[in-house]
């Protein structure tokens, strides 16, 4: 039946990660794939007490379809939230939505068609990648270093677009803490970028999952979100995923009225609303001084994670191989020897005990063989130093193959 299919259909793409999950589920396998949130980071027992709290006195209308933009006094309080970011906002400049990669989904939808040139990191983030795929957008890559983003690979990337007549209409960052990379945006940078995206005429698609994820208070130095600088310039997707649960399934967008006032148009052809059972959950996780308490702990969790990781890697990894030192998130970005290919060494890595993604699903520019992603989040600090030493010596074995 392939002559049913649309053109859309045929562009689609597996997750490399979704691919692996069959795989990083068995709890022998170590995994350092997926960017799932660990277990230990979500408040159980808070959400247990607002579960029966609700139980006990059931409004219907969680029960029920809520508005398009979602629960108004959660709005309200992301309203607050983005105000603690320094990003200025209004009711009707945000909308929620089932999570981030439903929110890059209508987005796309309502500002890309086939054939518009989208800037995107490499490394990036391939739900991005996927989406935009699907919606057969062009993808420009634009290289990174330790400091994010490179303006003048940026710059270059511009000039030869101009040459063919092409103007981008968006680009698409994670800056801070950034997924794969763990980089983050350097704050001159991101003044920078603001300022050529106005010069240019495209608009930046901020995607903030992480930022509160600091593993100190001198790891949130430098890192106000680009839309904090701007004045309707910047579209800014955050979600509570990472920060309280991935299962509550809620996200928000903040951009210019007309463009939330679309992305509502889309999302009624789409899904009609998100959850109103989640989004109560969460509203009640953002009243009084709850969430700033539990970040404090989820970023302590966090920090214990990283720095077990980061030190197991000083001590066991052979010398060649490269990783930078995030302060934040879920990642770092590990760099192997031009001759060893991470896609084909995964199979032993497995067959070892440990998993990972190799770094060519993050590239669009076809580079990243030798490359890896690793993951933090998930497992034991205990675990993440035996998955470690397992990746060194499954390293060391085909650096002397």
């Amino acid at each position: 039946m392939e002559e049913l299919f649309s053109r859309d259909a045929g562009a689609m793409r597996p997750s490399p990660i979704r691919a692996l999950a069959k795989i990083t589920a068995d709890p022998v396998i170590i995994s350092l794939a997926g960017g799932h949130p660990s277990p230990d980071a979500f408040p159980l027992g808070r959400i247990g007490e607002i579960l029966a709290g609700m139980a006990n006195n059931l409004d219907p209308a969680s029960l029920q379809y809520g508005p398009t933009a979602g629960n108004a006094e959660l709005r309200r309080e992301i309203v607050g939230l983005l105000g603690g970011r320094g990003i200025a906002a209004g009711d009707e400049e945000v909308i929620l939505c089932s999570g981030s990669q439903r929110g890059l989904d209508l987005l796309g939808r309502v500002l890309l068609d086939p054939g518009d040139a989208v800037l995107i990191e490499v490394p990036s983030y391939p739900g991005a990648i996927a989406c935009f795929r699907n919606l057969r957008a062009r993808l420009v890559g634009v290289q990174q270093d330790e400091d994010g983003l490179r303006i003048d690979e940026l710059e270059s990337v511009l000039r030869g677009l101009r040459d063919e007549g092409v103007r981008p209409k968006l680009l698409y960052t994670v800056p801070t803490f950034q997924n794969p990379s763990g980089a983050t945006l350097a704050a001159d940078r991101r003044l920078e970028l603001l300022e050529i995206s106005r010069r240019e005429g495209f608009m930046i698609l901020e995607d903030d999952p992480y930022s509160e994820l600091y593993f100190d208070e001198g790891g949130a130095d430098g890192i106000r979100p680009i839309a904090a600088a701007d004045a309707g310039d910047v579209i800014y997707l955050s979600s509570f995923s990472k920060i309280l649960s991935p299962g509550l399934r809620t996200a928000f967008i903040r951009g210019p009225r007309e463009l939330i006032a679309r992305v509502e148009l889309a999302a009624q052809a789409c899904d009609i609303c998100s959850s109103s059972l989640d989004q109560q959950i969460v509203l009640e996780l953002c009243r009084g001084d709850f969430l700033p308490q539990h970040l404090a702990g989820v970023r302590r969790l966090y920090s214990e994670h990283g720095e077990a990781l980061l030190a197991a890697l000083d001590e066991s990894m052979p010398q060649g191989v490269e990783w930078n030192r995030p302060r934040g998130g879920f990642f770092l970005w590990m760099r192997l020897p031009e001759r060893i290919d991470a896609e084909e060494m995964l199979g032993l890595a497995i067959e070892r005990g440990v998993a990972y993604v190799s770094g060519r699903h993050f590239c669009v520019d076809g580079s990243g063989r030798n490359a890896l992603r690793l993951t933090f989040s998930k497992e034991s600090p205990e675990r993440l130093q035996e998955g470690a030493k397992i990746l060194a010596n499954v390293i060391r074995d085909e650096l002397s193959a």
